[in-house]
């Protein structure tokens, strides 16, 4: 180990200067040993024994030990000092080569299996038994509903929360002609394309046959295609504490580690990337 310092200033209790008139046949090794100063140097137990002289006195003063070396006479004694000295603490981590390289290997290997929860495996099912192609070839997709719903959990009241939150969506983009302008131009494209429905005033408050799904914009100015979103809160719960997405499995991680991605970029010369535009799901009345 190599430290800046093995302890603080020494001696660390206070000691008269009178103290060295108790020895006045004696040369000190440290004429200045009341006073608090660095240390100067540390000897080790192997050149210890080879500064010690015959000389030794014991009991000088009632109970100090004066010993006698090629520097001078050393005086010992407990210290009335509750904490006379610093305690360094050092940690030390040894790893071994075989190890570093080990986990080299282990970050190049693939995961050849698939190892999927009880519920992933589920939904992985539904997904198979639900999805199906339009007449126009567009998928359509049912949303994945938990075992235990609608028997043990169930959705609650949630209209007059879309109300709240509908209004204050509203109240925000009054403030902002251009970004109401624009969030209203993206609604009515969504009602163009049979993605969105007008509610009738006809329906009751207490249903709760319904989930409604709040929205509002996310303004993004240095986007070069899409400036302004519509968001979905699917997370929003209802009168009894119970969202959509509460209801609805998640199903497993599709997507491959990235760093298993980029490993495997490399057993290729070419590379495709894409990405979904625009993805709608067309879910059934709850």
């Amino acid at each position: 180990m190599v430290l800046p310092k093995l302890t603080r200033n020494l001696p660390t209790c206070h000691i008269s200067a009178l103290t060295r008139q108790a020895f006045p046949d004696l040369t000190l090794a440290d004429k200045r040993f009341f006073v608090n100063e660095p240390v100067d140097v540390i000897l080790g137990g192997d050149v210890y024994p080879q500064i010690m002289l015959d000389g030794i006195r014991k009991n000088v003063l009632g109970s100090l030990l004066t010993q006698e070396t090629v520097f001078g006479w050393i005086v010992t004694r407990r210290a009335n000092s509750i904490k006379p000295t610093n305690t360094c603490v050092s940690y030390y981590n040894e790893i071994s080569l075989e190890k570093q390289l080990a986990s080299f290997w282990e970050l190049e290997e693939m995961s050849k299996e698939r190892k999927l929860s009880e519920e992933d495996r589920y939904c992985e099912e539904l997904y198979k038994k639900i999805t199906m192609r339009n007449e126009d070839g567009k998928y359509v997709v049912s949303l994945p509903f938990r075992k235990d719903y609608p028997v043990n959990i169930s959705l609650g009241r949630f209209l007059q929360i879309s109300y709240f939150q509908f209004y204050r969506n509203e109240a925000r983009l009054s403030r902002d002609e251009n970004l109401q302008k624009e969030y209203n131009r993206v609604l009515n494209e969504y009602v163009e394309l049979g993605h969105m429905a007008k509610i009738h005033t006809n329906r009751t408050a207490d249903s709760s046959d319904n989930y409604y799904l709040p929205h509002h914009a996310v303004k993004k100015e240095e986007s070069t295609s899409t400036k302004v979103r519509v968001v979905f809160n699917a997370s929003q719960a209802t009168l009894n504490g119970t969202s959509l997405n509460d209801i609805l499995l998640p199903g497993p991680v599709l997507q491959a580690d990235l760093t298993i991605l980029i490993l495997r970029w490399r057993l290729f010369k070419y590379v495709f990337n894409s990405d979904i535009e625009k993805m709608y799901c067309i879910a059934k009345s709850c």
